[in-house]
């Protein structure tokens, strides 16, 4: 039987998994990006972390990769997340360490590829993903197909303002962005800001399950601000379903409220909306879509 590796390069760990021919993942591992070590070894990193998986039946390699890339030359164009990291030709590295057809687009567009052919989206055309994580990503499936757009800039939610008036900062430097006051590191800013104190992720998600006011307050506005950046998405692109991933898909209080009040900032507010829903596949479904960019069905 032959065999696929997909795999997912964010910018803490590097997933890889053996896929099927129906897209199944047989096994899957992680490994740590080490992107503060730079270009270098985080190739090696992808390179070692792909090796591991690879045999003879492997007949082709998917990637989703952050940040910018352009999909038809096989090259990352850039991502602040890693030093030094600037128009790196990935696909052309790895087709020639491992002699197979490689292919790479950007992690939230596979997601979104493989939510609208394996997961929640599968019964519609028209198909938005939404990733929330340390930042925000966003890809467009039409008819089982990634919408690139021009220079495959497009469906940058995260980029899109939601309070032009903020003083909060995105990584990429401008003010006032869906990705600066929802994310991970919104959420960090956010308790910071009501607490005084600094928290991770994941103690900030736990004490707001014991009720702490700080932590409660964080993912109230939190909350607010995620649905008027899903009502900016419904009313420009007015899809058939939205489907929710990435790490903080997983928090009920952040999403549920979010998605609850999104009618509040539609432009025509009595009509149906599109069904928003989480991923059923929080662990694999960017390793599935790499691995799904590999058919040319698909592509």
């Amino acid at each position: 039987m032959n065999y696929i590796i997909g795999v997912d390069v964010g910018g803490t760990k590097i997933q890889v998994g053996l896929i099927d021919q129906k897209y199944r993942v047989l096994k899957s591992a992680s490994f740590p990006t080490e992107t503060k070590k730079g270009k270098k070894a985080v190739i090696k990193n992808i390179t070692n972390a792909i090796a591991c998986f690879f045999t003879s039946s492997v007949k082709a390699i998917g990637l989703g990769i952050i940040g910018e890339v352009d999909w038809e030359k096989g090259i990352s164009i850039a991502t602040k997340k890693i030093k030094g990291w600037h128009n790196v030709p990935l696909a052309k590295i790895l087709q020639q360490k491992f002699k197979v057809p490689v292919y790479l687009d950007n992690d939230a567009k596979v997601f979104t590829l493989c939510e609208a052919i394996l997961g929640q989206g599968k019964n519609y055309n028209y198909v938005v993903g939404v990733t929330l994580g340390t930042g925000i990503g966003g890809g467009l499936a039409v008819n089982k197909k990634v919408y690139h757009g021009k220079n495959n800039f497009v469906t940058e939610f995260g980029h899109t303002v939601i309070e032009a008036s903020s003083k909060i900062r995105c990584h990429c430097g401008q003010l006032g962005h869906f990705e600066a006051l929802v994310s991970g590191t919104a959420m960090h800013y956010w308790y910071k800001k009501f607490s005084g104190m600094q928290k991770n992720t994941y103690e900030i998600a736990k004490l707001a399950r014991a009720d702490n006011r700080a932590a409660l307050k964080t993912f109230r506005i939190m909350g607010r601000y995620l649905a008027i950046g899903l009502a900016n998405i419904i009313n420009s692109l007015n899809p058939d379903i939205i489907v929710i991933g990435g790490g903080l898909s997983e928090l009920s209080f952040l999403v549920n409220p979010g998605v609850k009040d999104v009618k509040k900032y539609l432009n025509f507010p009595r009509r149906r909306g599109p069904k928003i829903v989480r991923t059923k596949n929080i662990h694999h479904s960017i390793i599935q879509g790499a691995a799904l960019i590999t058919n040319p069905k698909y592509r």
